[in-house]
């Protein structure tokens, strides 16, 4: 849900349509090695983990957290269409980063 909140952002952006092209492309490869990970996941250990490695908490604490569930309200109004990106990533276009 983030990824398509990222690309509607960036929609809003004034972005040359080649520099577009490169990174729908680059979300698209990031997005097919990311379920591939989890698959291989899911396969070697017969299930998701409790907690992958390099987190500090497990997925259901992470899950429970207040600014993960804040969060989560947003990703799911945004893709419900009751909310634009700028809520959830706020910032210009010409941020240094963006993040919720």
């Amino acid at each position: 849900m983030f990824r398509k909140a990222l690309a509607a952002k960036m929609t809003l952006c004034p972005i040359p349509e080649e520099a577009m092209k490169r990174y729908q492309q680059r979300t698209a490869f990031l997005l097919k090695k990311e379920q591939d990970r989890i698959k291989k996941i899911v396969e070697e250990r017969g299930g998701l983990p409790d907690k992958i490695e390099g987190m500090t908490v497990t997925c259901h604490e992470q899950q429970s957290s207040p600014a993960y569930v804040q969060l989560h309200e947003k990703l799911d109004a945004f893709v419900e269409g009751k909310t634009e990106p700028n809520a959830i990533i706020p910032g210009d276009c010409d941020a240094a980063a963006f993040t919720p």
